[in-house]
C-alpha cells in the first residue's frame, strides 16, 4: 500500500553564526552546486532520486532540538552561575543519558529571564551537571545548539562568552592525555586571536604558564599566539614526584587567566566515558580544589556520558568521587547534578518526521507511528532509519510529494534502536570508492583534515588501496556525497585556506558512524591502514604527532626493515607524553621501545638503552612504581660502563626515597653510591674528624676572597660533581633524621670539594649549611659571609632555580638571621624563594621557603590576618602536591595562627583547619623526626605562655630545653620569640613562688636567657634589640625598690618595640602587670586597655579574650568605650576562659581586696 502526501512548505536556508567555524549541518541545507559534483559518483536511480529530494526541500540531517525545554533552561541556569561580578566556581555539566524529544519549543523569553540573571551579581558556586544517554538521543547536538544559538541570537547581541568543546576518541582517548581539553584551548585561542582581544589574555595567561613554559608550548602550539614566545624544548624530563600536581596547578591557572568575567567559557567535553586519568585529575582541580578559594571561576564544563557504554559506571564512580567540593564547615558536598534524558514519545517522534520531510505533523501521522516502533523512539535512530527506507524505495519523493508503502515498511525491516546496526546498514548501500574513503578517514580519527586525507588516499603506504590519480575536486565530491548523508560535517577551515576540500576540517556526524566505516576493513587491511597512516603522519609531521603515530605502527605487524624507525617514534611519543605529564604513558611507549631493541640491546645498542632505561627510571620515580624502579636501577647499574652513566640512576633513587620520607634507607642508598668513586663518608663522623676537616676549609676559604670563590670554574670532574652532588645530598637529608654530626661533615666535605675542583649546582647549599655551623660556632660575621656569598653565587651564576630556593630558604632560615634585622632585606628572600620557577622539578625547598615565608610574618609581628592568609596558600598547595614533610612542618605555624585568631575550639589545643594535634603526634612521620617533634613544642609553648596558661607552658619549657638542646641552632629564626618567652615565662614564675630557692632558681633561668641574649648581641645580632628592654624592665621590677624608675624602664621597652606589634603589645601587658601588682588600679587599667588594643590590632583575639575573662570582671574595661567596641569583634570562644591555669596569687590578692 502506497500513501501519497503533498510537500506544504520548504525550509529555509538559515545565516551561519559568525560564531561556528565553517558551515554546519545543524540547522542548514547543502550548496545547490553539491549534487551535481556528486552526480558522477553513481547513476543509479535510487541514488539520483535521493540527490533531487535533497536539493528540493532541504533533507534535514541533524537532530532537531524539539522538546528539549528543561535540559536548555538548566544549561543557561549553569550559565547563569559562572558569569557576574566575582563568577561561581568552575561549573562541570552534563553528562547526559537517557532519550530526549525533539520538538520546538518558545524559548526566547526563557533565555532572556536567564541573560537578565547572568549580568549582574556575583555568581553562585556552580555543580557539576552529568548528562547521561544512550548513543544516539542527541546530547551532543542538544549542547552545542544550546549555546551557539544563545550566544548568536541577534535578540542577545550583548551576551559574549565562548563556547568551544573536545572530544574524546574512542580509538586514542585513553592514550592521549588532556586531547579533548587541548583541541578546545586549541580552539579557544583561535577565537581570542581571530577577534582581536589578544591583549586581554596576554600578561595573564604569561603569568599563569611560566612554571611550565615548555610543557605547554609542546602541547598547545598555537598558545605562541597569546603569549607572543616561542618556547623550545630543552628538557622535559621529571625530576620528582610532585611533577604532576604541579603540572595540574598550572593547568588551572591556566584556565583561570582564559575565563574571564566579560568573556566566560563554556567548555563542552563528549564522551567522557573513554576520558583519559590526566584529563579527571585536571576536571578535579578545576571542579573541587583542595583550596575552595582558588577555584576557576566564570567556566562552564559541559560533559556528556554515554549510558550504555561498559566504561560508564567506572568513570561516574570517579565522578561522583572526585568532584566533591568542600564547604564552608569543611563538609564534603556534591558538586554534580545529573541529568538523564528519556527516548521520545510519539508526539515528538512524529515532529522529527514532519520536521525531516517538510510537511504538516498530521500528514505523517501514519508514518511516525511506524517510525516510532521500529525505533522505540531514539532520535538518531530515527533519522538513520527514514534513511534506510528511502535507500530502500520504501519512502520517496515525486512531484512534490512524499511517497511510502506501509505494508513494505512493517515487513522488510527490523525494529532496532541500534545506532550502529542502522549506520552500518545505510554505509552498505553507499558506493564503494566513498566508503574505502570515509574508512581511511576513520582511522584518522573522529576528526580530520581534508588535506590529511587527500595525501594518504594518494601516497603509496596504502598500497592497493591507494588512489594516486585522485583530485582536489574528487574527493569535494566525495565529502560532499558524505555530507548530504549526514555521515561527516564541518567543523571548520584554516584561517589562511581557501574554499577547498583540502583546507577543511570534518568530524563524523556520529563515532558510532565512525566506528561502523572502522569495522568494515578486514584485520589485513586494518593493519595496513594503520600502517600507512602512521608512516603519512610521521612524514608530514615528525615528532610533534609522535603519539599518535606510535598508536597506529604499534597496532600494525612490524617490518622487519622498519624497527629503527619504530624505535624512534615510540621515544618520541614517549617525550610527547611526558611533555603532557602522562609518567605511566611515557614509560609503556619506552618500554615498547625498549622491547624493539631486543635482548642483546647493551650490547649492541648502549646508548640506546642507557638513554631510555636512565628516562625510564625517572618516569617510574614519577609515577611511584618502586617496584620497577628497582628493577630498572638493577639493570642500568648492572650492565653501564662507566660511573657517569650510573649517576642519573643513583640520583634518582636517592630523590626517590626522599620524597618517601624513607630517609634512613636514602642515606644508606646514598652512602653505597658514594663508594662508587672509591670514596667514602664515616659511619657516624667524630668530633676530630669534623675539626680536622673544618681547620681544612677554613684554610681554603682564608686564602680566597668573595670575588674568587663567585668567579670560581664549574666543576669538570664528572666524578667529583657526582661526589659532590651526594655530600650535599646526605646533608639535606642527615638534617631530616637528627644526625648532625653526619650533616655537619658532608657540607664541609661538599665546600671542599667545591673550592678545590669548581663550584656545581651544590655549591651554594654547602656554603648556607657551613653558614650555620659557624653560626652555631658564635662566629656570626663568618656566617654571614658564607650565607650572602651562597645567595650571591645563586644569582650571578647559572645554576638552576632549585639551587636557587635551596639558597633562599636556607640561608634566610639558619643563617642571615643572625647578622640581619628580620625587618631587612633577609626578609624578602623567602618569598622570593617560593616564587622561584622549578620547571617540574623538585618542589621540597620551594615549600619551604613559603613556609619560612609566613613564619618569618609572623616572627616580626606583621597582624596576624595577613599571616594566615599566606599560611592557607601555602598549606593547601603543599596538600595538593603531596608535600607530607613540609606540610608537617608548617602545619604547627599556621594552626598556632589560628588558635591565636579564635579560629579553635580551644585555644589552648593546636587542632583545626589546619590540624588535629592528636593525629598529628602519632604520624609515623613526626614520631620519627626529632625535628619535628621539636618545631611541634616550641609552638605549643609559645602559644600557651601567651594565652597566659603558664603550668602548661612550664612544661612544653621543660621538654624543649631538656630534650632538644641545641634547639637555639635548629629551630632557626623563631628563636628571637622563644627566648622572648622562655625569660617572660622563668620571670613569672619567679614572682609566683613562695619558696625563696625556688624563686632563685626561676630568675637564674630567667637571667641565662638574658645573658645569652646580650652576648648574641654583642656579637652583632639586631634582633634582640626590641625584646632585651622588655626583659630589662622585668629583672628591674624585681631588684629596684624604685617603681618610678621601674616604670620609665616599661615606658622605654614600649617605646622601644613599636612598629613590632606583637613585642609592643607584649611589653603593655607586663607593664600593666607590673602596676597591677603594685594595686595601683588606674595606671595598669590604662596599660591594660592599651595592650588589648595593640592585641587587636595584631589579630590575636584569642589573647583578647582570655585578657577580658581576667581582668573585666575587675572593673578595669568598664569605663573604656574604645574596648567595648573594639570587644564586639572578639570571636567567641569556648573555653576561652579556662585559658590560664588558674589565678595568680597576684590576681587573687586583688580579688580580695577589692
Amino acid at each position: 500500500m502506497e500513501t501519497r502526501h503533498e510537500s506544504s512548505h520548504l525550509y529555509p536556508k538559515r545565516a551561519r553564526s559568525p560564531h561556528e567555524s565553517g558551515e554546519t549541518t545543524q540547522d542548514s541545507v547543502l550548496d545547490a552546486d553539491a549534487g551535481t559534483l556528486v552526480s558522477g559518483i553513481s547513476d543509479d536511480r535510487t541514488t539520483r532520486r535521493l540527490e533531487e529530494t535533497t536539493q528540493k526541500i532541504g533533507f534535514e540531517k541533524s537532530l532537531p532540538l524539539c522538546g528539549r525545554s528543561g535540559e536548555k533552561d538548566l544549561l543557561l541556569k549553569a550559565f547563569a552561575e559562572i558569569v557576574g561580578d566575582k563568577g561561581g566556581p568552575t561549573q562541570t555539566v552534563i553528562v547526559m543519558r537517557g532519550h530526549s524529544g525533539c520538538g520546538k519549543s518558545a524559548l526566547v523569553e526563557k533565555r532572556s529571564a536567564a541573560f537578565a540573571k547572568i549580568t549582574g551579581g556575583k555568581g553562585r558556586p556552580t555543580q557539576a551537571v552529568v548528562m547521561r544517554g544512550p548513543s544516539g538521543c542527541g546530547k551532543s547536538a542538544l549542547v552545542e545548539k544550546t549555546f551557539r544559538n544563545f550566544f548568536d541570537d541577534g535578540d542577545h547581541s550583548a551576551t559574549k562568552g565562548w563556547f568551544v568543546m573536545g572530544k574524546f576518541d574512542q580509538y586514542s582517548g585513553r592514550n592521549d592525555p588532556f586531547s579533548a581539553v587541548v583541541a578546545a584551548i586549541t580552539n579557544l585561542i583561535e577565537l581570542i586571536d581571530y577577534n582581536g582581544l589578544v591583549h586581554l589574555y596576554e600578561d595573564d595567561v604569561r603569568e599563569a604558564i611560566k612554571e611550565n613554559e615548555s610543557s605547554f608550548a609542546c602541547i598547545i602550539p598555537n598558545l605562541s599566539s597569546i603569549t607572543n614566545r616561542h618556547k623550545e624544548i630543552t628538557s622535559l624530563r621529571p625530576l620528582s614526584s610532585m611533577a604532576f600536581r604541579q603540572f595540574i596547578s598550572t593547568f588551572r591557572a591556566l584556565f583561570s587567566a582564559l575565563c574571564r568575567r566579560e568573556y566566560p567559557v563554556v567548555l563542552f567535553l563528549d564522551d567522557l566515558q573513554w576520558m583519559d586519568d590526566a584529563t579527571f585529575e585536571l576536571l578535579e582541580a578545576l571542579v573541587a580544589p583542595q583550596d575552595p578559594s582558588s577555584a576557576t571561576r566564570h567556566l562552564l564544563v559541559v560533559g556528556a556520558i554515554r549510558s550504555d557504554d561498559p566504561w560508564t559506571p567506572i568513570v561516574l564512580n570517579r565522578l561522583n568521587e572526585g568532584l566533591r567540593r568542600k564547604s564552608s564547615d569543611d563538609q564534603s558536598i556534591e558538586s554534580i547534578n545529573y541529568v538523564d534524558v528519556d527516548n521520545v514519545d510519539e508526539s515528538t517522534v512524529a515532529e522529527m518526521v514532519a520536521a525531516r520531510l517538510g510537511m504538516p505533523k498530521a500528514n505523517c501521522s501514519s508514518l511516525s507511528k511506524i517510525v516510532q516502533e521500529k525505533t522505540m523512539g531514539c532520535p538518531f535512530a530515527v533519522l538513520g532509519f527514514l534513511d534506510l527506507i528511502a535507500s530502500k524505495e520504501f519512502l520517496s519523493y515525486q512531484n512534490r510529494s512524499w511517497v511510502w508503502d506501509e505494508s513494505k515498511i512493517q515487513s522488510e525491516t527490523n525494529v532496532s534502536n541500534n545506532v550502529l546496526e542502522l549506520a552500518q546498514c545505510n554505509i552498505e548501500r553507499l558506493p564503494k570508492s566513498l566508503t574505502d574513503l570515509l574508512a581511511v578517514a576513520a582511522f584518522l580519527g573522529f576528526e580530520f583534515e581534508g588535506e590529511t586525507l587527500l595525501g594518504l588516499a594518494r601516497c603509496d603506504y596504502l598500497e592497493t588501496l591507494a588512489n594516486p590519480a585522485m583530485t582536489e575536486l574528487e574527493l569535494m565530491s566525495h565529502l560532499n556525497r558524505a555530507r548530504k548523508e549526514g555521515l561527516v560535517e564541518k567543523t571548520g577551515q584554516k584561517q589562511d585556506g581557501a574554499a577547498r576540500a583540502g583546507t577543511t576540517r570534518y568530524k563524523f556526524s556520529h563515532d558510532k558512524v565512525q566506528q561502523a566505516l572502522y569495522m568494515s576493513v578486514v584485520d589485513s587491511d586494518a593493519q595496513l591502514i594503520h600502517r600507512a597512516v602512521g608512516l603519512y603522519l610521521w612524514d608530514e609531521m615528525g615528532e610533534t604527532n609522535g603519539i599518535e603515530v606510535a598508536e597506529h605502527l604499534n597496532r600494525a605487524e612490524p617490518l622487519v626493515d622498519a624497527r629503527s624507525l619504530l624505535i624512534e617514534v615510540n621515544y618520541a611519543a614517549a617525550k610527547i607524553a611526558r611533555a603532557k605529564q602522562s609518567f605511566p604513558l611515557s614509560a609503556k611507549y619506552l618500554n615498547c621501545a625498549l622491547s624493539l631493541l631486543g635482548p642483546d640491546k647493551w650490547t649492541g645498542h648502549y646508548d640506546h638503552s642507557l638513554d631510555m632505561s636512565t628516562f625510564l627510571v625517572e618516569l617510574y620515580v614519577a609515577c611511584g612504581n618502586r617496584t620497577e624502579i628497582e628493577a630498572v636501577s638493577h639493570e642500568v647499574l648492572q650492565h653501564a660502563r662507566c660511573l657517569e652513566d650510573k649517576e642519573s640512576v643513583v640520583l634518582s633513587n636517592v630523590s626517590f626515597l626522599c620524597s618517601r620520607c624513607e630517609y634512613a634507607d636514602a642515606i644508606a642508598y646514598a652512602k653505597s653510591a658514594v663508594r662508587l668513586c672509591g670514596k667514602r663518608i664515616p659511619k657516624n663522623p667524630g668530633l676530630l674528624q669534623i675539626l680536622f676537616l673544618l681547620s681544612a676549609v677554613r684554610r681554603l676559604t682564608a686564602r680566597l676572597t668573595d670575588d674568587d670563590i663567585i668567579k670560581l670554574p664549574a666543576v669538570t670532574d664528572k666524578k667529583v660533581k657526582y661526589h659532590l652532588e651526594l655530600c650535599s645530598n646526605l646533608a639535606t637529608l642527615a638534617s631530616m633524621t637528627d644526625d648532625s654530626s653526619l650533616q655537619v661533615w658532608c657540607a664541609l666535605r661538599a665546600v671542599q670539594l667545591s673550592l678545590a675542583h669548581g663550584v656545581s649546582t651544590a655549591t651554594p647549599m654547602a656554603l648556607a649549611l657551613l653558614g650555620a655551623l659557624e653560626a652555631a660556632l658564635g662566629n656570626f660575621n663568618v656566617a654571614a659571609r658564607f650565607g650572602h656569598l651562597s645567595t650571591k653565587l645563586v644569582e650571578e651564576r647559572e645554576l638552576g632555580p632549585e639551587a636557587t630556593a635551596q639558597v633562599y630558604s636556607l640561608a634566610s632560615c639558619i643563617v642571615l638571621h643572625w647578622s640581619e634585622p628580620m625587618d631587612g632585606p633577609m626578609s624578602a628572600l623567602p618569598k622570593s624563594g617560593m616564587e622561584i620557577d622549578v620547571l617540574g622539578g623538585e618542589l621540597i625547598y620551594v615549600f619551604f621557603s613559603a613556609a619560612t615565608n609566613f613564619g618569618m610574618m609572623q616572627i616580626r609581628g606583621v597582624p596576624l590576618g595577613l599571616v594566615e592568609r599566606e599560611a592557607r596558600a601555602a598549606c593547601l598547595k603543599m596538600k595538593a602536591f603531596n608535600a607530607e614533610n613540609n606540610l608537617n612542618m608548617a602545619k604547627p605555624h599556621w594552626q598556632f595562627v589560628l588558635n591565636l585568631l579564635g579560629n579553635s575550639e580551644n585555644p589552648l589545643v593546636l587542632s583545626g583547619e589546619a590540624m588535629n594535634e592528636a593525629e598529628h603526634l602519632s604520624d609515623p612521620m613526626v614520631k620519627g623526626s626529632s625535628t619535628l617533634q621539636m618545631l611541634f613544642t616550641y609552638q605549643k609553648f609559645r602559644l600557651t605562655r601567651l594565652l597566659g596558661s603558664y603550668e602548661l607552658a612550664e612544661q612544653h619549657a621543660t621538654t624543649l630545653t631538656k630534650d632538644f638542646k641545641d634547639y637555639t641552632f635548629r629551630v632557626g629564626f623563631p628563636i628571637f620569640d622563644i627566648k622572648l618567652n622562655l625569660a617572660l615565662l622563668w620571670y613569672h614564675c619567679a614572682r609566683e613562688s613562695t619558696r625563696g630557692r625556688q624563686r632563685r632558681r626561676y630568675l637564674l633561668k630567667a637571667r641565662n636567657e638574658v645573658k645569652f641574649m646580650r652576648v648574641m648581641k654583642a656579637k652583632g645580632c639586631p634582633n634582640f634589640d626590641s625584646i632585651l628592654p622588655i626583659l630589662e624592665a622585668e629583672e628591674a621590677s624585681f631588684v629596684l625598690e624604685q617603681p618610678l624608675v621601674v616604670g620609665r624602664l616599661y615606658d622605654a621597652a614600649i617605646a622601644r618595640a613599636r612598629g613590632k606589634l606583637h613585642h609592643e603589645a607584649i611589653a603593655l601587658e607586663q607593664a600593666a602587670l607590673f602596676y597591677i601588682g603594685r594595686d595601683d588600679m588606674s595606671a595598669g587599667g590604662a596599660y591594660m586597655r592599651r595592650a588589648v588594643s595593640t592585641y587587636m590590632k595584631w589579630n590575636a583575639y584569642a589573647k583578647v579574650a582570655t585578657l577580658l575573662d581576667r581582668y573585666e570582671p575587675l572593673g578595669m574595661f568598664c569605663d573604656d568605650a574604645t574596648i567595648k567596641r573594639m570587644t564586639l569583634c572578639v570571636p567567641a570562644l569556648d573555653g576561652a576562659s579556662s585559658a590560664g591555669s588558674g589565678p595568680s596569687q597576684r590576681e587573687q590578692k586583688l580579688s580580695n581586696g577589692l
